[in-house]
């Protein structure tokens, strides 16, 4: 029998044949004596079901192209809060496989993989001090999955930015691997798969629809450091970086969404907020550049002002190098400044702060980044403020918000859609998010900052 890959290109080469027949018919032009029949895939070491991805991928964006279809808000629930002794974290939930499985995963700007705990997997928590259940993916499980291997574009191109892992010895239809460590010294390493995620869409004219899309993630069976602590353990992690692999690159690539996300994270103890593919509209954002070619979402600090009054600090320290910069990362929970920074910083606040009496326990949020002059703009910064992460214009805004409230956002029609404040509904089951038995007694947090970034504007 035919091997399948050659069937596919047999065919092919009959419909064109067929097509230059007719067109020559039309135009009583002589058929030429031969036909060139270029491949687009090599005809040896590819499976059939490499090659239905491959046409699939093509399919949906000439079903867009067709149907005139533009890309929608994705609109995420939030769970957790930045506060550091009730929850200290941001997550949200992504349904995953065919049937769907749901998976809490941590909200990480400061990464580009989205991940979640496979089974088997080593050193992964089976419990989670959150009050949630928590959940494994299993490929063989899903019956749209499929493996990445090292001989896919996908993962040459994840190959190129570290991201992925193939030896010089391993065969081509090796798994195509990772191991990541985060700044906390955690880590998590396993292999990459393909296979649907769910999510909701929010398109024109107030209509929204359940939608779907085919991306890569990691499948994790292997984790290490805090990710193996049930205190706050999740299932996984949810990178909204920039590189090819993050979900919102590829979702934009798919023509699925735009390429701007934003969220809105609360501040109060019960947390919570909202995060959507999509830009949030608010009159009083300001916008300052990214700095280009960097892995992570760096701004050029300037200056830091407390009390409206600015502090002399050398402003080399923020220069953004491969060993200096501003980082904004919701990955991280406190915020750390740049080494050289922090003593003026922290005399400036305390020459600020008024004397209270011993019944007042005030707690900094700002942290000294030992021995490093790099500045993380952590969850304590971030929190009770709009952010958009505007990366077809590389630039970011923000302004200060009651994340509460709803919030406005523009689809790539052009017309602006309310978003409410997502929470997760799974009408009370065991899955639900609980963080009232968390929230300790008798802690105040302060935190006192104002930072001016170069090259700013108000929209």
């Amino acid at each position: 029998m035919r091997p399948p890959e050659v069937a596919v290109v047999a065919v092919a080469a009959l419909l064109l044949v067929a097509a230059a027949a007719a067109a020559a018919a039309e135009s009583a032009a002589p058929l030429p004596a031969a036909l060139r029949l270029e491949r687009a895939v090599p005809h040896k070491g590819v499976a059939l079901e490499e090659l239905r991805r491959r046409d699939a991928a093509r399919h949906r964006v000439l079903r867009r192209r067709l149907l005139g279809a533009v890309a929608g808000v994705v609109d995420f629930p939030v769970e957790g809060s930045a506060n550091p002794y009730m929850v200290g974290l941001y997550f949200t939930r992504v349904k995953l496989g065919n049937p769907a499985k749901e998976f809490f995963v941590q909200i990480d700007t400061g990464s580009d993989i989205l991940w979640v705990t496979c089974s088997p997997c080593t050193g992964c928590p089976t419990s989670s001090g959150l009050n949630i259940q928590l959940e494994s993916f299993s490929p063989d499980s899903s019956s749209t999955s499929s493996r990445i291997t090292c001989s896919d574009d996908r993962c040459t191109a994840a190959l190129q930015t570290g991201e992925a892992i193939c030896q010089t010895s391993d065969s081509p239809s090796s798994p195509c691997g990772y191991t990541f460590t985060y700044g906390d010294g955690s880590g998590t390493s396993g292999y990459y798969v393909s296979d649907t995620m769910f999510f909701e869409t929010v398109m024109g004219n107030e209509q929204t629809a359940n939608s779907s899309a085919s991306i890569v993630f990691g499948c994790s069976n292997s984790q290490s450091g805090d990710l193996t602590k049930a205190d706050r353990a999740v299932d996984g992690i949810f990178g909204f970086g920039q590189h090819q692999l993050s979900v919102v690159s590829q979702l934009n690539s798919l023509g699925v969404s735009p390429k701007v996300f934003s969220h809105c994270l609360k501040g109060s103890d019960n947390g919570g907020g909202i995060l959507v593919l999509g830009e949030i509209v608010e009159p009083g954002l300001v916008y300052s550049p990214l700095v280009p070619s960097q892995p992570h979402y760096n701004l050029n600090l300037e200056s830091i002002a407390v009390n409206g009054q600015k502090l002399s600090i050398d402003s080399s320290l923020f220069t953004t190098s491969n060993t200096q910069g501003t980082i904004v990362d919701s990955g991280t929970t406190l915020a750390y400044l740049a080494d050289g920074a922090y003593d003026p910083f922290v005399s400036a606040i305390a020459a600020a702060v008024s004397p209270s009496d011993n019944n007042v326990l005030w707690c900094i949020g700002w942290q000294r980044n030992q021995g490093q002059e790099i500045t993380i703009l952590g969850d304590l910064v971030l929190k009770d403020k709009i952010f958009v992460y505007d990366l077809a214009n590389m630039r970011m805004g923000w302004a200060d918000y009651d994340c509460s409230m709803s919030v406005n956002v523009t689809t790539s029609s052009g017309k602006n859609q309310y978003v409410n404040t997502g929470q997760f509904d799974v009408n009370g089951s065991a899955r639900r998010a609980s963080y009232e038995s968390l929230i300790p007694a008798g802690i105040v947090t302060m935190l006192v900052h104002m930072l001016i970034f170069s090259s700013s504007s108000r929209r």
